[in-house]
């Protein structure tokens, strides 16, 4: 793994699993003399480092216990994408192939977004997921969408997908505005 995808991955992580894993590194931090050869820890660090790490890692917990959770938007979950006019486009991320964009689609059932599907436009694989209107849209797009997904946004998918065509695993936008 690189560190521009490093990078990537902190920057989309949701800010109480950041807090949660920086919590635990502090405590760890309490327990050791000497990290990897290049973090050395001493007894006056040693004696701060629990108690920030504990306060770390409970606000990290609080802050994922009390995050709501997301109303539920029906929409079909789909492995071989349908194609329709209808409807707006959450537009999640994008990959430069399609087994990265599937790899992303994975990543997105994972954190709770099981009806997301491919669709290839301007030479790159986005991962999007279509609702019915652009208030459905909005709602997932604060809802699930940016929490995992910082740039991820919104676009009716008449105008974001023109002419499209059905594959075996996306859709392809045949033309673009």
């Amino acid at each position: 793994m690189d560190i521009e995808n490093l990078i990537t991955k902190i920057q989309d992580a949701p800010i109480p699993t950041i807090l949660i894993l920086a919590g635990l590194f502090f405590i760890l931090l309490g327990f050791v003399s000497r990290l990897g050869g290049f973090i050395e820890v001493s007894t006056d660090q040693k004696k701060l480092a629990i108690p920030i790490g504990l306060m770390v890692l409970s606000i990290g917990l609080v802050i994922f216990n009390s995050t709501e959770r997301p109303s539920q938007i029906s929409v079909a979950p789909s492995k071989s994408p349908a194609i329709s006019n209808d409807g707006w486009a959450v537009i999640l991320s994008s990959a430069k192939n399609l087994n990265a964009a599937k790899n992303e689609i994975d990543m997105a059932a994972k954190q709770g977004i099981n009806n997301a599907s491919i669709y290839f436009r301007n030479g790159f694989y986005a991962s999007i997921v279509v609702v019915g209107n652009e208030s459905n849209a909005t709602e997932y797009l604060e809802a699930k969408a940016k929490k995992n997904y910082q740039r991820s946004y919104i676009a009716p998918i008449s105008t974001w997908c023109q002419n499209m065509q059905k594959h075996e695993d996306f859709i392809e936008c045949l033309s673009t505005p």
